[in-house]
């Protein structure tokens, strides 16, 4: 049994930020298991290497499977991507989690922080390509939902629904 919760979370909502300030929660960058990524890939930014040309891993979604089941044994938050393919995979597993995602009107938003944080212009095509279909897709699941409401960010929400305390932020 493990003893962390899973939130599946949308890009630009502040996943990495909450893994950098907390010693309790972990951000599984799905890059790392989506892709087969070469030695200078890997010695890039991860935000920079989500604008470049990738090899799809064959492994995937279940080596992202498998990495998130050992860290929700570890961590008290494990954060993962939101995707259709996730979700799959976790629901094939019975793995149960949360999805956090920007409220409709926040197309903008998100784009500016993708922006501000180095992501490319590719990526930024690909955000503002599913951004609209992800969440309409997503506010439909029967899965528990949080919604993220203009100039929140994911520490504001989880700390509003009790599920983070700030005393857990790192020395």
């Amino acid at each position: 049994m493990s003893k962390g919760i899973l939130l599946l979370v949308l890009a630009g909502v502040g996943k990495s930020h909450l893994d950098q300030r907390y010693d309790n929660v972990i951000d599984i960058e799905s890059s790392y298991y989506n892709y087969l990524l070469t030695k200078e890939q890997l010695a890039m930014d991860i935000e920079h290497i989500k604008g470049t040309k990738r090899v799809t891993n064959p492994e995937f979604p279940k080596n992202y499977v498998k990495a998130i089941k050992e860290a929700l044994n570890k961590y008290d938050i494990v954060t993962a991507a939101l995707s259709v393919k996730v979700a799959n995979a976790l629901d094939e597993e019975k793995i149960d989690y949360m999805v956090v995602y920007p409220h409709l009107d926040m197309e903008e938003e998100i784009v500016e922080r993708c922006i501000k944080r180095g992501n490319t212009e590719e990526f930024i095509v690909k955000i503002r390509r599913w951004y609209k279909t992800n969440i309409e897709y997503f506010s439909k699941t029967d899965k528990p939902k949080i919604v993220v409401q203009k100039g929140e960010y994911l520490e504001d929400v989880l700390i509003r629904h009790g599920l983070l305390e700030k005393v857990a932020v790192k020395g």
